[in-house]
């Protein structure tokens, strides 16, 4: 073979070649785009947008703006474990029965510029006489955030479990790793409450901005984590399993 077509037949391969590895660089960028579109799906199919009257609505609805839920927990129930609630209130909601929400992140905001009431039952118990109040519980993992609401501390008088005998909240964790957000919101404190905002068993991570004091008093120091009894407000520091932006509690 000539030298002449030896290089020929040289290009050839390498022309050959250089298609082979075009292909194969079209596949690849293929199948990475497909790999990048499931996995957008998944991260879509962990996120649940849902509306919800509890006035209006019925859980068999699609829970949509047209079509609201009547409950959080039916939104919570279509929330696979890690995966996101988001809970847009088209009106005030009182919690009737506990709810949980240990490995799912719930964010709990209004839908419209209205602050719509976050509420919680207070039930009477007998022997002994106290008071246990239905709201949010979770036991495993979970994140929690309130936005632009207004959340209302029950009243409740008579012979009760008060805020330092840790038995009843608006929220009860009973794990360890977790955080409560309240951004933009506000607070309805009456005269007496008689429980903490959290029931703290675990570690708890706490964030409080923008939020306004509505009801009879200026602050939530001594109502927002069980066991602290200084409604002058609590060193944060000193309190442990508890991180927070508040200096005091």
């Amino acid at each position: 073979m000539s030298i002449e077509d030896s290089i020929a037949l040289a290009v050839q391969e390498v022309g050959e070649a250089r298609e082979e590895i075009l292909g194969l660089a079209a596949t690849t960028a293929t199948q990475i785009t497909a790999v990048g579109t499931a996995y957008q799906n998944h991260l879509n199919s962990l996120n649940i947008g849902a509306y919800v009257d509890q006035s209006l609505g019925d859980d068999a609805n699609a829970g949509t703006d047209e079509s609201p839920y009547k409950s959080i927990a039916r939104a919570l129930e279509l929330t696979p474990t890690g995966g996101k609630c988001t809970v847009y209130l088209k009106a005030d909601y009182h919690f009737t029965e506990n709810e949980e929400m240990g490995g799912k992140r719930l964010h709990i905001l209004s839908a419209t510029a209205v602050k719509h009431r976050v509420s919680f039952d207070v039930a009477p118990s007998v022997n002994p006489l106290y008071y246990s109040v239905t709201g949010l519980t979770a036991s495993s993992w979970y994140s929690l955030r309130f936005s632009g609401v207004t959340l209302v501390w029950p009243e409740i008088t008579g012979a009760i479990a008060g805020r330092t005998t840790d038995t009843s909240s608006m929220f009860t964790i009973t794990c360890a790793g977790g955080d409560v957000n309240i951004d933009n919101c506000s607070a309805d404190l009456p005269a007496a409450p008689a429980c903490p905002l959290i029931r703290n068993q675990g570690v708890v991570g706490l964030f409080a901005k923008s939020l306004i004091f509505d009801g009879v008093k200026t602050s939530g120091n001594g109502w927002w984590v069980s066991n602290i009894t200084n409604e002058a407000g609590t060193d944060a520091t000193s309190i442990l399993g508890v991180s927070t932006n508040l200096t005091l509690l």
